[in-house]
């Protein structure tokens, strides 16, 4: 082999060494690419379910502000909890609308929970009953709504209860109790 055929040799194989570590490269920085832009998604969705919890929250304090048959109660967590470090602890309001023989719910901080379960709102009767009413929907901030039409005169219930429950579960299935409220 002469001296021009063995450097050419050497500049072929480095040429495919280069070619392959390129192309390597490439294709980590390529899913790199979709990681981030994953993310960005992620991330732009979370501001859109925060923009649309302020906008709620807003309606909810106009309502509040100019209707005189409007009651606001407190949500608190019914059992200990200890949140996670840099989390608070879950908590709420009822807006309770008697005029319209209506209760919304607005509860924050709730962790997310497995696809097998989901918050559920109950009304709880002067004798104890509980009345499965709602579905309490949590976005990826850990905010909840839901809106109860109650068909029954609101001096009938004394509380309201949030639980967590399997999600088909029947609805006389209580669950482990998140939040409660006095009416």
């Amino acid at each position: 082999m002469t001296p021009g055929t063995s450097l050419a040799v050497v500049f072929l194989v480095a040429a495919v060494i280069v070619g392959y570590w390129t192309s390597r490269n490439l294709h980590d920085l390529q899913d790199l690419r979709g990681d981030i832009e994953q993310r960005m998604e992620s991330v732009a969705q979370q501001q859109k379910d925060l923009r649309e919890g302020i906008e709620q929250q807003h309606r909810l304090i106009e309502t509040i502000a100019t209707d005189p048959n409007v009651t606001v109660k407190r949500l608190s967590a019914n059992l200990p909890t200890v949140p996670l470090p840099g989390h608070e602890s879950p908590s709420g309001v009822i807006v309770i609308s008697a005029k319209e023989s209506t209760v919304t719910i607005a509860a924050m901080h709730l962790p997310q929970l497995p696809r097998n379960q989901a918050y559920h709102v109950w009304l709880i009767k002067h004798g104890g009953q509980e009345v499965r009413t709602a579905t309490l929907t949590v976005d990826s901030t850990g905010a909840g709504h839901a809106e109860v039409a109650i068909d029954a005169p609101l001096e009938e219930f004394r509380a309201i209860l949030i639980t967590i429950d399997d999600v088909n579960a029947g609805p006389g299935s209580v669950g482990n109790s998140a939040l409660r409220g006095d009416l």
